[in-house]
């Protein structure tokens, strides 16, 4: 998830949510096209940012607070002509009776099935009962708000350090290398005229 001031806009980038849309309507938020942003009156930006954190677990500027969730729907479950979500995350969604049924994004389906059912007209997505899934990027302070059975929470791995980069002693090989260039290029072009000067014939070097 990404935030910007731009041209008195405060905008942002980040992952689709059902309820974060609606919050984002209601702060007068309005969907760009052609940059796939939300953008918002700069004027509004503290107003969305405690917004972002709720749904996405950061600000776009602090360190996401989130986890990986395991839950469990213990029970079939559906939703009329809408995807199946859980804090506004896509859990699956299908597109008509006959559709199938797609993972949303960050989601992996551990076990069960999922599916889409009902007529033409009202066509459901489906999940079946004992189905288990994992929610990659789940903030931390919604866990309480899933409604479903939470098997685990699998706090983020934490990355090796990043290399330090030593910038001085990289500028300092890299001019003992391009030195030690230059010096292979003058032997070598010494060299070269050494070896011309002996393949020419004596009546022709004068």
């Amino acid at each position: 998830m990404k935030v910007k001031f731009e041209n008195g806009k405060f905008k942002v980038w980040a992952d689709y949510n059902a309820q974060f849309v609606n919050a984002a309507r209601k702060l007068a938020g309005k969907w760009n096209a052609t940059s796939k942003s939300w953008d918002f009156d700069e004027r509004n930006a503290e107003l969305v940012r405690p917004v972002l954190f709720d749904f996405y677990g950061t600000d776009g500027e602090s360190t996401p607070d989130t986890v990986s969730v395991k839950i469990c729907f213990e029970e079939d479950f559906s939703k009329l002509t809408e995807p199946v979500t859980v804090c506004g995350r896509v859990i699956a969604r299908a597109f008509g009776r006959d559709s199938g049924a797609r993972l949303g994004d960050g989601i992996v389906m551990v076990s069960g099935s999922i599916d889409s059912g009902g007529s033409v007209k009202n066509w459901r997505t489906e999940i079946s009962a004992g189905s288990v899934f994992i929610i990659h990027d789940f903030p931390r302070n919604r866990i309480q708000d899933i409604g479903f059975t939470v098997l685990e929470v699998i706090e983020r791995a934490e990355l090796p350090n990043a290399p330090v980069i030593d910038r001085d002693a990289l500028r300092e090989e890299k001019e003992r290398i391009l030195k030690r260039l230059a010096e292979i290029e003058t032997i070598l072009s010494s060299e070269i005229e050494t070896i011309q000067n002996q393949e020419i014939p004596n009546d022709l070097k004068d």
